[in-house]
């Protein structure tokens, strides 16, 4: 049980974590700010809650290394973490961006055969990336088998052409182009090649999890999929959230020691050891664990402060620079805010650990960066929801409003690592690029106010 500084800590996220909840009650609304809320609650909320009140074993045994040097539950941590939650709050309310938004609409022109012809492109193209890439070590099963070593970075030995592995992900494009014409008019029309191009974008989506040796996408994927459901037919389907929950809950425990068991050719009896000897206590820690990450970080950027200077948001443009091959640019690009956060929190000089929302704020320009990036991040989130909410009728739309409240509010949330931002998230900002450069743009003109009509000049009368 936490004492001295750190239950002051628990008494303020307990505080904080009350008063959302109540303001939740009040709001009542389904968009952006709902899903981030979701997700810093979880993060900055319960998280430390559960590491504060439960102790270490809460954390991945890596993270010790942060906890035994800079310790947890400090009271500037808990200021950050409300002042965060106020700043992003601040912007995302702000009546200036939502009047700015409301001017601005869009009209998605692409026909269900034209969908359908981008899915069956982009399947093509992800197929493609997943031969490219397992040849560079070696073929099929050898990449599935070293994928986990090869995640961790203890694999090095590859291919000139590693970089295919972004473009895998248009499997989960491709099948979320089906799931949403598919959810538009049904299986009448095109009915054979709806089920093809479904059948083979569920197989490139189960290659391309095996490849990366990944958890989350897929999770995210069956989410995004199952709340354009929910908002198109306006229904809940209690069953699917539960079969997504237990799957989401199951592959969190045993997917690293399933991809592990891959590289040893054990198969599954690691899985089946694990359930056979399950301890519930030990799971719901290891849980939690996975959201460790941006409250560690926080703790960490903050009892550095000094020792580091500050990035001002400069990773966005080293983010974009990573995304150029290295032999177009004659000069290596700087390193990105996980290695630095990584070496804070495990003590290795490597992109492993993401600092999350606030601790990448912190590192970006302390407190000031806290408060700046919160509003601006918030005002980003209000204008999204704004412009991408107009096409929530049609289920591309509704599909393209759920994909970008993930990435503002939970991937942002939870990583806030611009390099792997635009790296994990490739394929869908592709995807984005594509339909909204085809859309049909309205920019509504500002309409003056009282004040304004009667400062405007007035024409006198007889004047052309």
């Amino acid at each position: 049980m936490a004492t001295g500084e750190p239950a002051y800590t628990v008494l303020l996220l307990s505080a904080l974590g009350m008063a959302i909840f109540g303001f939740l009650l009040l709001r009542r609304r389904v968009d952006f700010f709902l899903l981030f809320i979701a997700f810093f609650l979880v993060m900055y909320v319960f998280t430390p809650l559960h590491l504060l009140v439960g102790g270490p074993s809460f954390l991945p045994l890596s993270y010790l290394y942060a906890y035994t040097r800079y310790g947890a539950g400090s009271l500037l941590s808990a200021l950050v973490i409300i002042i965060g939650y106020l700043s992003v709050t601040l912007g995302y309310h702000s009546k200036l961006v939502r009047a700015s938004a409301s001017r601005v609409r869009f009209e998605l022109r692409w026909k269900t055969s034209q969908t359908l012809l981008v899915a069956s492109l982009l399947l093509c193209l992800s197929f493609v990336s997943m031969v490219i890439y397992a040849l560079q070590y070696g073929g099929l099963e050898r990449a599935i088998r070293f994928a986990t070593l090869i995640r961790s970075g203890a694999w090095t030995e590859s291919g000139p052409y590693v970089f295919m592995k972004h473009f895998m992900g248009f499997s989960c494009v491709s099948l979320f182009l089906v799931f949403t014409t598919t959810l538009k008019e049904g299986w009448r029309h095109r009915s054979a090649l709806k089920a093809a191009l479904g059948l083979f974008s569920c197989l490139g989506v189960i290659l391309t999890n095996l490849l990366i040796a990944g958890r989350g996408f897929i999770i995210e994927l069956f989410l995004v999929l199952y709340l354009t459901l929910v908002l198109y037919k306006r229904r809940l389907y209690i069953p699917f959230l539960l079969l997504i929950g237990a799957f989401a809950f199951i592959f969190i425990l045993v997917g690293e020691p399933f991809f592990h068991s891959l590289y040893r050719g054990e198969l599954l009896e690691p899985i089946i050891s694990l359930f056979h000897n399950f301890d519930f206590a030990a799971a719901y820690q290891r849980l939690w664990q996975e959201f460790m990450h941006p409250y560690i970080s926080l703790e960490a950027a903050i009892a550095t402060a000094g020792e580091f200077t500050p990035r001002f948001f400069l990773d966005w443009i080293y983010a974009l620079l990573c995304l150029v091959p290295e032999r177009l640019i004659p000069f290596q690009p700087p390193e990105t805010i996980a290695y630095l956060n990584t070496e804070l929190v495990i003590g290795v000089r490597e992109s492993v650990v993401p600092p999350g929302l606030l601790a990448f704020l912190w590192y970006s320009a302390l407190l000031p960066g806290v408060i700046f990036g919160g509003v601006v991040f918030g005002a980003i989130g209000r204008w999204l929801d704004t412009v991408l909410g107009k096409n929530r009728r049609d289920p591309l739309g509704i599909g393209l409003y759920i994909l970008a409240a993930f990435m503002w509010g939970s991937f942002m949330v939870m990583y806030s690592e611009p390099r792997v931002f635009f790296l994990a998230k490739l394929t869908w900002l592709v995807l984005f690029f594509c339909a909204l450069l085809t859309s049909r743009w309205y920019v509504r003109e500002q309409r003056l106010t009282n004040w304004q009509e009667q400062a405007r000049p007035q024409r006198r009368a007889g004047n052309v």
